[in-house]
């Protein structure tokens, strides 16, 4: 079946598929693209998925600055090394994804679900994630310098070796500095805990 519909399906049509909302015809132009190199050569830059249903979907070093992501479900799904800058992800799935080394500076994921996501040496420069739901999320190593995180629920995240600045807005709409004890936003026994 799926020779016959993607035998000799353009570019175009590809891009089109990979927005389905049935996520085996989604998965599978994902598949047909990655085959036919056009993940970094700018093909799917600036591509718009609304509804889409990439769960499970292995994106890694896919270049795609500039997507406009809105409501798609990429949860389990893999994103190592891939480019997403000045993405936009409103209310997206990255439920439990590995999103490795991703390159997420300047991206909006404004109301997004990464709970357990994985973004170990992630680069979040500049990121907005207000009002994310960073529960479980593990940042080891990750640059979040200059990333709005108001309003951002982090109870249980991971912040181990993590890079902020002056510029970093935190949960609380503050912003960072070398004083401030993260603990009242990731720790729920902290006796300030802010959720």
């Amino acid at each position: 079946m799926f020779k016959r519909f993607f035998g000799g399906a353009s570019k175009t049509l590809l891009i089109q598929q990979m927005g389905s909302a049935d996520n085996r015809l989604a998965l599978k132009a994902v598949e047909m693209l990655r085959s036919h190199g056009w993940f970094r050569d700018g093909s799917l830059r600036g591509i718009r998925l609304e509804g889409a249903n990439l769960h499970g979907a292995a994106l890694a070093m896919a270049d795609l600055e500039g997507a406009q992501f809105v409501q798609v479900n990429l949860g389990r799904a893999y994103l190592g090394k891939t480019i997403l800058r000045k993405a936009q992800l409103h209310r997206t799935m990255l439920a439990d994804a590995n999103l490795r080394e991703i390159i997420l500076s300047g991206a909006d994921l404004h109301e997004s679900d990464l709970q357990r996501a994985y973004l170990a040496q992630a680069r979040l420069d500049g990121a907005r994630l207000t009002d994310a739901d960073l529960r479980g999320t593990n940042f080891w190593q990750a640059d979040l310098r200059g990333a709005s995180l108001r309003g951002a629920r982090m109870a249980g995240a991971l912040l181990f070796e993590t890079r902020f600045d002056v510029r970093t807005v935190l949960p609380d709409g503050e912003q960072w500095s070398p004083q401030r004890d993260l603990g009242q936003f990731i720790d729920p026994q902290h006796p300030q805990f802010v959720d």
